[in-house]
């Protein structure tokens, strides 16, 4: 690296930009959930990179019903109902799987964030 650009990435702290933006990307979007910290100096950036979009990707865990219309000229509607009908009775069992899974995956993330949490500070005595 040349000496002027060393001396801009000394002047400028990439990483602790990027956490606040971080910080600021997950208070817009996850107002009540943002008791996860995602910012230190002592792990490296890539483990608060991981732990930033993983609560992201938390945060989009759900089912979406997506029926396709059919061709059928005469009894078409009624296909589409019942399709339609069938499709949410399955999206209903597969979100009470997804809810118990991302009550895990919280549980997860708020262990993986007292563990950081406890290794910062443990770095600082």
């Amino acid at each position: 690296m040349k000496d002027s650009e060393q001396e801009l990435t000394e002047r400028v702290n990439i990483e602790a930009i990027m956490q606040d933006i971080r910080q600021q990307v997950l208070e817009r979007k996850l107002p009540s959930k943002v008791d996860i910290p995602i910012k230190g100096e002592n792990l490296p950036p890539e483990f608060y990179e991981h732990l930033y979009r993983a609560i992201l990707a938390q945060n989009q865990l759900g089912v979406k019903i997506h029926v396709t219309k059919s061709n059928v000229a005469v009894f078409g509607g009624i296909i589409d109902r019942f399709r339609a009908m069938f499709h949410q009775l399955v999206i209903f069992y597969v979100q009470k799987l997804t809810d118990q899974q991302a009550e895990v995956n919280q549980q997860f993330l708020q262990a993986l964030s007292t563990l950081s949490q406890y290794l910062e500070e443990q770095d600082e005595l």
